[in-house]
């Protein structure tokens, strides 16, 4: 949320923004193969 009213630093958020999902997917594949129902409650 701090990231959408900040448009000045383009460079930044879309190296961090790169950054964010790859991680997030990683983790979110490694946690959904041990609880996917637990993850899945967890996130949403």
């Amino acid at each position: 949320m701090s990231s959408l009213p900040s448009p000045p630093p383009s460079p930044l958020d879309r190296r961090r923004h790169q950054i964010i999902p790859r991680k997030s997917l990683s983790h979110h594949s490694v946690r959904f193969t041990t609880e996917p129902p637990k993850v899945y409650h967890y996130t949403v």
